[in-house]
């Protein structure tokens, strides 16, 4: 079941995959800085890895990384900002991609001692 999983997150994270040579993770710390616009996510779970493949392709359409991994947001007002986002056209997101987004979240969060 992990790997079924794994797969439908790998799918949803690759339907539109980034541009070729894109590496998955800059050199960077694991908490990101302001200005900072990708994270070294190579020590992250398998999952964690593909859902920020996917935070970083929907999220850098229309703004920073950085505005979200520096925000400091807590993680109610990320599931109301990326419900919001889901709901515009431009946006490209879906309301399970969204989730996955926002479980990415919410790990990272984790990790840097945010809640």
């Amino acid at each position: 079941m992990p790997s079924l999983v794994l797969a439908l997150l790998t799918a949803l994270a690759l339907a539109a995959p980034p541009a070729a040579g894109t590496p998955v993770a800059a050199p960077a710390s694991a908490s990101a800085s302001p200005g900072e616009e990708t994270i070294d996510v190579s020590t992250y779970p398998p999952e964690q890895q593909v859902r920020y493949l996917l935070f970083e392709r929907k999220c850098s359409k229309c703004h920073s990384l950085s505005m979200a991994l520096g925000s400091g947001d807590t993680l109610p007002r990320w599931k109301r900002y990326l419900a919001q986002m889901s709901r515009r056209p431009e946006a490209g997101l879906s309301e399970a991609q969204g989730q996955e987004i926002l479980e990415f979240l919410r790990f990272y969060a984790a990790r840097r001692g945010v809640e």
